[in-house]
């Protein structure tokens, strides 16, 4: 397990140009990798269709799958989006390669919900929620 930097916290709110652009994208991705469905602190959606049409849904969560499912071995990285709460969560499925590649094109749709402020992190202090720009 990578150890947390708290150099990030620094770059992400003092930095500038794409240090700090990269900075945040691999917070948010380290973030929804590190979510379960109890964790009461999570980045979140305020419209649970902001995404599109799904590609599956199961047991109130929507899946969104990237990755190359025709390599083998299959790499692959759902987005799952909690219908109740609007809850992110990322989980890779399968033992391939290429990963950074998925999440890259994975983390555009997420920067679009960022641009439209669609995006929020909710805090387990009085649930509030943060807009995440």
């Amino acid at each position: 397990m990578e150890k947390e930097r708290n150099t990030d916290v620094f770059i992400v709110a003092f930095g500038k140009g794409k240090i700090k652009k990269w900075t945040l994208e691999r917070i948010i991705i380290d973030t929804l990798y590190k979510t379960a469905d109890d964790d009461i602190q999570y980045i979140k959606v305020n419209d649970i269709n902001c995404f599109g049409e799904p590609d599956d849904e199961i047991d109130g969560r929507l899946i969104y799958r990237y990755g190359y499912n025709f390599r083998v071995p299959k790499t692959e990285i759902d987005l799952i989006v909690n219908k109740k709460d609007g809850r992110l969560i990322l989980e890779k499925v399968g033992l391939g390669y290429g990963y950074d590649d998925v999440e890259e094109a994975l983390y555009q749709d997420i920067e679009k919900q960022i641009k439209n402020k669609h995006l929020y992190f909710k805090t387990s202090f009085n649930n509030e929620e943060f807009l995440i720009y």
